[in-house]
């Protein structure tokens, strides 16, 4: 199946091209998710939303690549994951493995690593957040986080980055954080 004639399929609701879409699509929105701090579950949403807002934009006629409409899906898709995880909803998911039982010295009713992590990402504020998940969490490359934050270069977006990284650790307390381990 061509490009063209997939999105003139989608545009028109043909069954084949929905097929066809999640038959060579799914495998790399999954990959991307699960690799990025998600799940199976979270990859199957991403789909879905990916799914509807390019058919808005192909019917709207917003999508003018008419050679890579599966570039442009997957930028749909890390779009929406990235807002999803500036909103706060992906943290449904673990960010690592945590131990359990007596592997722990103290416990934290209620606080988890990733709980804790996240509350102080938060107290840092939104220019640091953004650029800490973009560039730790994401593995985003400093010359595409510079272009994405607005950075003169690579190494301002690095020299921020390491700034934003001292303030984090200003704000977590490593007795706790060890007790979280």
């Amino acid at each position: 199946m061509t490009e063209a004639q997939l999105i003139e399929g989608l545009k028109n609701g043909d069954e084949a091209c929905f097929k066809y879409l999640y038959k060579y699509y799914i495998p790399d929105v999954k990959r991307y998710i699960l690799k990025n701090s998600g799940d199976e579950d979270n990859a199957k949403d991403m789909f879905q939303e990916a799914v509807i807002a390019l058919l808005g934009n192909l019917r709207s006629g917003k999508y003018a690549h008419q050679n890579n409409l599966k570039g442009y899906f997957l930028r749909i898709v890390r779009n929406k994951w990235l807002d999803r995880i500036d909103r706060g909803e992906a943290d449904d998911t673990p960010l690592i493995n945590e131990p359990v039982g007596e592997d722990k010295p103290f416990e934290f009713p209620g606080l988890t690593l990733g709980k804790y992590l996240k509350q102080a990402l938060q107290k840092l504020g939104d220019p640091c957040k953004s650029l800490i998940i973009a560039t730790v969490v994401l593995k985003k490359r400093m010359e595409r986080a510079a272009l994405d934050f607005g950075y003169a270069d690579a190494h301002s977006a690095r020299q921020q980055k390491l700034r934003c990284l001292k303030k984090l650790r200003e704000l977590i307390d490593p007795q706790l954080l060890m007790g979280l381990i």
